[in-house]
């Protein structure tokens, strides 16, 4: 058995010959696009590199979670106070040019509350509703929303989006297979082999998103106000594994 490992270089390649002649080839090297791996036997011989592309894009929507709650002494009215603010809230934003198929309900909770001793004492009831609002409307639409309702409004995560991503995840996949493409080229050369026809291709994307916790009184209760909110950048990613025969 010969062996050669290079722990600075990062790349490892061992030959190993049997009595029947067959080589076997492993090669594992940081190249900057993931893990390559390079598996044969005698007449099937591939390559496996992982590559990841990323690009930057600028979000043009917010997703906003809006919730009202209540606290009454009977379930009924719980629920009927639930209801009519959220009837408000969405009044409001239908109001603003929201459509209907932005809005979704996310949850209803109905709870008893109890004193010190184990009595009930009344019922929580709250409503909550996630709406995709463009980002040049955010900033005028979410005082509105938090007045609309009075104090049981509260604004219990907020996101921004990009609403049309597939120009940017077109970039980043191209950067990504260019990336393992060059990798596994690498690779291949340095075991002395050739890079041969794409055999398979995972692929895997990811968007952050800028999650954010505001409450109705974060906008001190003026609904004509305009809160700033801050696009910024947000990066889109694809990750490819792809495997690559050797010949």
């Amino acid at each position: 058995m010969n062996r050669l490992t290079s722990r600075a270089g990062v790349i490892t390649i061992a030959l190993m010959s049997t009595v029947t002649a067959s080589t076997a080839i492993v090669v594992i090297a940081d190249s900057g696009g993931g893990p390559a791996v390079a598996s044969s036997s005698s007449d099937n011989k591939t390559i496996s590199v992982s590559g990841e592309g990323t690009v930057q894009g600028v979000p043009d929507t917010l997703v906003a979670n809006i919730a009202v709650h209540s606290h009454q002494s009977s379930v009924q009215a719980a629920l009927d106070d639930v209801a009519t603010n959220m009837n408000k809230v969405k009044a409001t934003l239908l109001s603003k040019g929201e459509k209907k198929s932005d809005l979704q309900t996310t949850d209803l909770e109905l709870n008893p509350s109890y004193d010190n001793h184990g009595n009930i004492t009344g019922y929580d009831a709250s409503e909550s509703l996630s709406v995709r609002i463009p980002l040049k409307n955010a900033g005028a639409l979410l005082p509105a929303v938090a007045g609309s309702a009075g104090n049981s409004v509260t604004f219990d995560g907020l996101s921004l989006d990009i609403s049309d991503d597939s120009t940017l995840v077109n970039q980043a996949r191209a950067k990504a297979f260019a990336q393992a493409k060059a990798a596994a080229e690498q690779d291949a050369s340095l075991a002395g082999e050739h890079l041969g026809d794409v055999v398979s291709i995972k692929e895997s994307q990811e968007m952050a998103t800028s999650p954010q916790p505001f409450y109705a009184n974060d906008f001190a209760a003026a609904s004509k106000a305009s809160v700033p909110i801050s696009a910024g950048k947000q990066p889109v990613s694809v990750t490819l594994d792809v495997v690559w025969a050797l010949s």
